[in-house]
């Protein structure tokens, strides 16, 4: 075979193998379903974006909120797209209870994950080591 076939097919076969380790790690898990979505920052300090949306890909998006957002619901949480600032793409996975999101800046964060109720709402738990954050479903509306 000629040189450059034998790179296309290193090269298919590293992006199979890559992908199947990225399935691996979010298929399957539980976590992983109930992340995918829309999340708020609701209560605790800023260890994380304000909002995070999750896709079923491994893909998503951070957002910092607006001055101009003042809903402080837990409930049915509709954030205006108008309300949200410096959306930042990312990619995630999760592993033994450990979300990693890696920027696309380059720059990665591992938080601690965990699931919760509170007032009948599922909530998300993030915590870095150093504070922690809890998160309510909300759906971003133009």
């Amino acid at each position: 075979m000629k040189r450059k076939t034998l790179v296309a097919i290193a090269a298919a076969v590293a992006a199979v193998v890559f992908l199947t380790v990225c399935w691996v790690l979010n298929n399957g898990n539980q976590n992983t379903d109930d992340l995918i979505g829309t999340w708020l920052l609701y209560e605790g300090g800023y260890v994380a974006p304000e909002v995070l949306t999750f896709n079923e890909d491994g893909t998503g998006v951070a957002y910092a909120l607006s001055d101009a957002y003042q809903d402080n619901s837990m409930t049915n949480v509709q954030i205006p797209r108008s309300c949200l600032d410096h959306a930042e793409d990312l990619r995630w996975s999760i592993e033994s209870g450990t979300l990693t999101l890696i920027y696309a800046a380059g720059d990665s964060k591992r938080y601690e994950m965990s699931f919760y109720t509170m007032t009948d709402v599922r909530m998300l738990s993030l915590n870095d080591g150093s504070g922690g954050g809890g998160y309510v479903p909300a759906e971003i509306v133009d």
